[in-house]
Formats: structure tokens, sequence, C-alpha cells
């Protein structure tokens, strides 16, 4: 499944087109562009981290930025539950009971993944987590 491609046509006869754009296969998502390509794979990162990464290192490919760092950036920190609650503007007990149930204040959200049975959440599940959690109303 493609995302969103578009072709581009090139000088060089020898490749008429490359393609640019973000795409999907067998649990993996890609993003393309000028000859340049990196995949994150929905296993390492989850289906929605993998998708939004994707997406992210497309734009940094088509502005001519570096994407590698992307995914250093975003998987090399992982922080403890206390600090993860509190950057998520919810209480810990809130954040436990959120990995164990999947609910949230009332919503069925999908809850971020822990970091290799450890407590402590990846960079990565803490943005995704963010954006699932926004329009609930924070604590306090």
């Amino acid at each position: 499944m493609i995302d969103s491609v578009m072709n581009i046509d090139c000088e060089n006869p020898e490749q008429p087109y490359q393609y640019s754009g973000v795409s999907h296969s067998k649990g993996v998502w890609s993003a393309f562009h000028g000859g340049r390509s990196i995949s994150y794979s929905a296993t390492k990162y989850g289906p929605e981290s993998a998708k939004k990464m994707a997406h992210k290192a497309w734009d940094l490919l088509v502005a001519g930025e570096d994407p590698d760092s992307l995914d250093d950036t975003m998987g090399r920190y992982s922080v403890p539950f206390d600090l993860a609650a509190k950057l998520l503007q919810i209480s810990l007990l809130e954040l436990r009971r959120w990995l164990v149930t999947g609910e949230i204040r009332g919503f069925s959200i999908v809850p971020p993944r822990r970091s290799k049975g450890r407590d402590f959440i990846a960079g990565y599940e803490l943005d995704a987590a963010k954006e699932r959690l926004v329009g609930i109303k924070p604590s306090r």
C-alpha cells in the first residue's frame, strides 16, 4: 500500500522516474526520496509509531535534511514511568492502569509499550501516546 507517491522526471534516461513518498509493505514503513530510503519496522516501533516516523523521515528527505538522526533521537532515550506520567500530564497510577487495561479516563486508547519489560517507555512510544491523549482533559 503506497500512502503518498509522486513521480518526478529525471534527466537520467536509465532511471526515467524517481519515486518519492511513503509506503507500507509487510509491517515495514519506508520513506524514499531522491534515491535515498529509510525504513521503520512495525515490530520494533509499533504500527502507529513506524508510520509516523516514516512520514517524518520523508518530510526531512524532501527538505534535504538527514533523517538518520530521527531514529537516534526518538529511539535512544527512554523515560521512567514517573517522568512519563508527568510528560503525559497524567498520574503514575493512571499510567499503570492504562498500561494494564487499555483505558484511561473512560476512553479506550492504545497505551504506550514498555521498553523491554522494564518500567520505562521509549521516546517514540511517548510521542505517540501524547498524540493519542490529545483532547482528554488533563488531571489536576
